[in-house]
């Protein structure tokens, strides 16, 4: 039910990510609360590609095809998945992954109040481009029924905050108190085109401890919008050397110098 797409390795692909419903854990309360739903799951039908009730993190091969590695990373599954998003949370150089649960269905959940299923949103950090791993001191385990998410800096400090517009209450806003790592936050422009936002741009960042690859998108996760403003996170020591800019019609701007400081704001123009 969601998609989004970004370099979770710092390799310089993308890697592909599509969430699905399947409970997170295999607890007893948990199953209980899923039984309606696994009881009316459809026998298999040879005639048709069965539904794949688990999420998928396609990553590409050294042939150029694409593999499932969601259990490797540590994300098969992760309750009923709305919106999900990949952003460095922690500001360590690597992206983490936060996504919104709950589900409301009179005839799937009558047997639970409110015909709910009530779930905790799932924050997972990611383990130096290797696995995620859930992170529950985070605090991002809202159970208020998330549907659409995006993640921005929205109170101007450098690092990312968490904003979910839920079903049936009101929206939430997360502030992000981690006080960890460094950023850069780059904002790309493009006046008099019909692409004043320049979606689709490619900007790579050159440091001292690795290149970091972002993409300006107008929507990913379910129903959610993308910062047009591009987050990287780096890790304490990390120095910026150059910031190459890929603009959509191919073009390439190439920034370096004093102007590339940690903790700062760039913005870059054509």
């Amino acid at each position: 039910m969601s998609l989004d797409a970004d370099d979770i390795d710092n390799d310089g692909s993308l890697e592909l990510f599509a969430a699905d419903m399947h409970p997170y854990s295999e607890e007893a309360g948990i199953m209980r609360q899923w039984e309606p739903v696994l009881q009316t799951m459809p026998p298999p039908d040879p005639a048709h590609a069965p539904q794949a009730m688990a999420n998928v993190l396609q990553t590409r091969t050294g042939d150029g095809g694409w593999v499932d590695r969601a259990p490797e990373w540590g994300i098969p599954y992760s309750g009923w998945s709305w919106s999900a998003q990949f952003g460095d949370l922690d500001q360590d150089g690597f992206l983490d992954l936060y996504i919104v649960n709950g589900m409301t269905a009179q005839e799937l959940f009558s047997h639970l109040p409110n015909d709910e299923l009530v779930e905790e949103n799932q924050a997972y950090r990611n383990e130096a481009g290797r696995r995620f791993v859930p992170e529950p001191t985070w605090n991002l385990n809202s159970t208020a029924g998330g549907r659409g998410m995006g993640l921005a800096d929205l109170d101007g400090d450098g690092d990312l905050d968490v904003l979910i517009n839920n079903l049936r209450s009101p929206a939430r806003i997360f502030e992000n108190q981690l006080c960890s790592g460094q950023s850069l936050v780059v904002h790309l422009s493009q006046a008099g085109t019909g692409n004043t936002r320049a979606l689709g741009a490619e900007v790579h960042l050159q440091t001292s401890t690795g290149v970091y690859r972002r993409q300006v998108q107008a929507a990913s996760g379910y129903l959610s919008g993308r910062s047009p403003a591009l987050h990287f996170g780096l890790p304490e020591d990390s120095e910026i050397l150059v910031l190459e800019v890929r603009w959509p019609d191919g073009t390439v701007s190439l920034i370096s110098g004093q102007s590339l400081q940690p903790n700062s704001r760039v913005a870059v123009s054509r």
